[in-house]
């Protein structure tokens, strides 16, 4: 007797992969989706170090025109986050 797989009847028609969309976040906004858990000072600190400590990153944000210090980051410098982090 052969074993029933409800799932072997089914046919996938596509996959659908929500994405975030590059706009202007803030550096609070950025740390909040990246460290949910954690207060906002500690989750920027956080993020910061991440910048620093991954220098490929880091150095393709200077020179999309990041600078220390900077609070909202275009969507070009959001782009490179989520490209060298992963999303959030």
């Amino acid at each position: 007797m052969q074993k029933y797989d409800k799932h072997s009847d089914c046919q996938f028609l596509s996959i659908f992969v929500i994405t975030m969309k590059p706009t202007n976040y803030s550096m609070k906004e950025l740390s909040a989706m990246y460290f949910p858990h954690s207060s906002i000072r500690s989750a920027g600190v956080q993020l910061k170090r991440w910048f620093v400590y991954n220098k490929p990153l880091m150095q393709a944000l200077v020179d999309a025109g990041y600078y220390n210090g900077q609070k909202i980051l275009t969507p070009k410098q959001v782009t490179l986050v989520f490209e060298y982090l992963g999303e959030p």
